[in-house]
């Protein structure tokens, strides 16, 4: 057997880089038509308490959230550095998950060799962006793999500079978990990675190395959940905080029956596995393979762990969110890397290996993209958004957001009701109350009727200038259970005070416009789904 030259081995690595720009850069021109999709609910929460923040106004005082502050103030520093901006948003996104590609890439290649890692970057870049995940929206799951992404390929290359590398990785660690708490998982994997690491290393005994490290890494997790700490003391919200961080979070999850959950995994189940079996296959291959080869188990223990975390994830209180999915994609793509490899390792000859392998690659990858072409090169942004999101209000939210600052100063409040928080971002006005989401108060928890009364209190001695008022189902998910507090509250509060003066319809079809409202105007709504804009008499 002929060992390869320096020479050789120099040309083969440059090879192997200019196909890793290849493939973040064909990832980064797929992405480059989601820039402009609006906003989803999510992504307005995200920018809204950003927005706060930069402007001094205090998450869990100012912005009732059950999520740590992580997200938002990953959203202040986007704000800050790219401006108020959907594009620029979407932009921050391009770059995170380019940066996550290159990341999967390097450990992908660190478990399993060069092949693996290239088929890791290609086919994670092309499932985290496939919109039956959400994968164009700004989630903060995108920001969890990258930062799980960094905290990986440190603890995989410990043996050179231990100190510095577990602290990152600590670190790295940290910041996904007050990003999301689901993440907590994903610190307990990160130390086991850590572990199996330390046990295959012979230098020193396991214990000595073990303890060594865990106490370096676990330290180093702190210090953003520390930071989380100080900034609540600074704000002074620690009740609030632990109201809806802890006690709310922890209703919330308990709230759905298992077979509520089922229902919602199998609507999520429809369409994805149709797009990515051949992914799939690919990584029962690598599954299979790297199970099966001696010198590949410790691999294979390190990427299961990694993937059964991440289903855990995906499957926590039941909820199923499309963009969980999400969660899976980084093991899921390096298993399909290490199957790619295995193909290829069974073809003698090296030029037919590498094409049988490139071949075997784009089929995989390219299929998927084949299945959301319409979203990738036919649809424009806000069609996007209607497809994938139906009679959700956010193509058309920009619009009312704007309609609405052209008529209120900067000072004023609004009061949405619905949950909508893409709209407050959009026209750059305070909540009239700290609730921008009408669905804890609709939920069947203990504190709901309780939150129902308060944002009363607030709404009353606000007395915003505007109400909008969102006739949408999903923005509410009322059930017959829900209290119905709010809305009896409504009737009585606005007869007399606010009538309405705009409303938006909402089409299935392209986008709803901000017109006048007329007597006959709610009777002609093509989908019964509408938006009502409610000025204060007298202003």
């Amino acid at each position: 057997m002929t060992h390869p030259s320096p020479e050789e081995k120099r040309t083969s690595r440059i090879v192997e880089l200019l196909i890793l720009a290849g493939i973040v850069g064909l990832i980064a021109a797929l992405r480059v038509r989601f820039l402009s999709v609006p906003f989803e609910r999510d992504e307005g929460d995200y920018a809204l308490g950003g927005w706060l923040l930069l402007h001094g106004h205090p998450l869990y005082r100012d912005f009732y959230t059950m999520r740590l502050p992580g997200v938002y103030l990953t959203f202040a520093a986007i704000q800050a550095i790219f401006g108020h901006s959907v594009v620029g948003a979407h932009f921050a996104l391009l770059l995170a998950n380019s940066a996550t590609v290159v990341l999967v890439y390097f450990i992908g290649r660190s478990l399993f060799g060069a092949r693996s890692g290239l088929g890791a970057a290609l086919f994670y870049g092309v499932t985290s962006s496939l919109i039956v995940t959400l994968g164009q929206a700004a989630n903060s799951e995108h920001f969890i793999n990258l930062w799980v992404a960094i905290g990986l390929a440190a603890i995989i290359s410990i043996r050179t500079a231990e100190t510095w590398r577990l602290v990152a990785a600590g670190i790295s660690m940290g910041f996904a978990f007050i990003t999301k708490q689901h993440a907590a998982l994903l610190i307990l994997m990160g130390w086991l990675w850590m572990m199996l690491i330390s046990a295959a290393d012979s230098q020193q005994s396991l214990l000595t190395n073990g303890v060594r490290r865990s106490l370096k890494y676990f330290a180093a997790v702190m210090v953003p959940v520390g930071l989380t700490a100080v900034l609540v003391a600074v704000w002074g919200v620690y009740d609030s905080f632990r109201r809806w961080a802890f006690e709310y979070a922890g209703a919330y999850v308990g709230t759905r029956t298992l077979e509520e959950g089922m229902i919602l995994l199998r609507a999520e189940l429809e369409a994805l596995p149709g797009l990515i079996w051949p992914i799939c296959l690919l990584a029962l291959l690598g599954i299979i393979g790297s199970a099966m080869t001696r010198s590949d188990r410790k691999a294979f223990t390190m990427l299961s762990c990694y993937l059964v975390t991440s289903l855990i994830m995906f499957s926590i209180g039941l909820y199923f969110r499309a963009h969980y999915f999400l969660f899976v994609y980084p093991p899921l793509a390096m298993f399909a890397g290490k199957g790619l490899d295995l193909i290829c390792q069974r073809i003698a000859n090296r030029r037919v290996s590498m094409a049988c392998g490139t071949a075997v690659a784009v089929l995989a990858a390219g299929y998927p993209i084949l299945g959301e072409r319409s979203h990738f090169f036919d649809r424009s942004p806000e069609m996007i958004a209607r497809a994938r999101y139906g009679i959700n209000p956010f193509p058309e939210s920009e619009a009312i957001g704007k309609y609405i600052a052209e008529r209120t100063l900067p000072d004023e409040s609004i009061l949405i009701l619905g949950s909508e928080p893409q709209i407050y971002w959009h026209s750059g006005r305070l909540s009239a109350t700290p609730h921008v989401h009408m669905y804890p108060l609709m939920e069947t928890q203990p504190l709901a009727l309780e939150m129902q009364e308060e944002l009363i209190r607030q709404a009353e001695a606000a007395r915003p200038r505007y109400i909008v008022l969102v006739s949408i189902s999903s923005s509410w998910f009322k059930t017959a259970d829900s209290p119905q507090r709010l809305f009896q509250w409504f009737d009585a509060f606005t007869r007399d005070r606010y009538a309405i003066e705009a409303y938006v319809d909402i089409p299935l079809n392209g986008v709803g416009e901000v017109r006048p409202f007329d007597r006959t105007a709610l009777n002609v709504s093509a989908t019964g789904n509408y938006i009502s804009i409610l000025r204060r008499v007298g202003d």
